[in-house]
């Protein structure tokens, strides 16, 4: 294992009241790595919004967080909710598992306080004790021999939270990292199509129905916990019908108030018709 450490240049670029910005530029054989790292006035999350452009060869490019937390086990993202892995690697099993995959977020958590790492793109992470590593580049030569070479732009994030990854609201610092606000030009509308009573329900999904003009909703419980859910909208809907995922439906057209119960990870589909 190797380190990066020829640092070649180091700047403040932003020093504002909302934000401050740190350029990191290395040097790394033949390859070079730039990083802007933000931090922000109102959020704990640190930034590293990263350029690299990769000419090694049968090497792995990994980023690795030493952390103060104890836990025996991590959590890892995935599609429609989460699954846990050991952070030690007692069994053959274990060993195996060398990587695990999560989608936007990994968290390690003790009572009280955890750290995550988000990203929005990268999904190899491995947690060994007090370490958090997350895998940012492959340069393999099988089977494609020019694998991950050239130029390269992502951003991956630090976040230390209180509680676990639920108190510290983790899953929505995820999404509004592969998410960010953009600015455009234009009429605006106020008007909110959804929302939920309950923060640990995640919307998922609004399309339009593929056999008619309804509006598909799609949604899940993030948490592991039950709820009964209450969906309002700003528009006025006329009905709304449960689905299955392939939108047939699986009970009565209901009309007045949208509300039912969710079991933990329960996805949910809904086929509404508007006024």
């Amino acid at each position: 294992m190797r380190e990066v450490t020829q640092l070649e240049s180091v700047a403040v670029t932003q020093n504002g009241e909302l934000q401050a910005t740190v350029r990191m530029e290395w040097l790394y054989g033949s390859s070079t790595i730039a990083q802007n790292i933000h931090f922000y006035r109102d959020s704990a999350r640190i930034d590293f919004e990263t350029e690299i452009d990769w000419h090694e060869k049968q090497q792995l490019l990994k980023v690795a967080f030493p952390v103060d937390v104890m836990a025996s086990e991590a959590t890892y993202d995935i599609q429609y909710g989460n699954v846990k892995r050991p952070t030690h690697w007692n069994t053959s099993w274990d060993y195996a598992r060398f990587e695990t995959v999560g989608h936007q977020w990994a968290d390690l958590s003790e009572t009280g306080y955890g750290v995550s790492i988000l990203n929005n793109c990268k999904y190899g992470h491995d947690i060994k004790d007090h370490v958090m590593r997350l895998t940012l580049l492959k340069s393999a030569i099988y089977p494609d021999v020019t694998q991950d070479q050239g130029e390269h732009m992502f951003t991956y994030a630090l976040l230390p939270h209180k509680g676990d990854f639920v108190e510290g609201d983790v899953v929505q610092e995820a999404w509004a990292l592969n998410n960010p606000l953009r600015a455009a030009l234009g009429s605006h509308d106020n008007r909110s199509l959804l929302r939920s009573n309950h923060e640990q329900i995640q919307i998922d999904a609004v399309k339009k129905a593929e056999d008619d003009d309804a509006i598909i909703v799609r949604l899940h419980e993030f948490t592991g916990g039950r709820c009964h859910v209450v969906l309002t909208s700003d528009f006025q809907i006329e009905s709304w019908q449960e689905c299955d995922l392939m939108e047939r439906p699986i009970a009565e057209k209901e009309t007045g108030r949208w509300s039912f119960s969710v079991t933990p990870y329960e996805v949910k589909t809904f086929k509404i018709q508007l006024k």
